[in-house]
């Protein structure tokens, strides 16, 4: 699989926001790097009205992650396939 972190403000581990199970994301920086990591009980901290607003914004960038990844993946099947398209004739 390519690299997925390569922008600033790319993020891993989110799906522990949504599914409280076990962590399953891991990651090595290939150089240094600013990470930020959050506790999510913090957002029982905020007022409510934060955290209606914390929770639409985090959400937003959430679906962006796994959308960003599966056009990744369908992109590299699409070349994988033309590849082999290619190779049999």
């Amino acid at each position: 699989m390519t690299d997925l972190l390569q922008r600033t403000g790319d993020i891993f581990g989110e799906k522990c926001i949504i599914d409280v199970g076990p962590r399953s994301a891991s990651i090595r920086a290939s150089e240094n790097a600013l990470r930020l990591a959050m506790d999510v009980s913090f957002i029982d901290n905020l007022a409510a009205e934060n955290q209606i607003v914390f929770s639409a914004i985090f959400y937003q960038i959430v679906a962006e992650v796994p959308a960003r990844r599966l056009k990744e993946v369908g992109e590299e099947l699409a070349r994988a396939k033309e590849e082999i398209a290619r190779l049999k004739k």
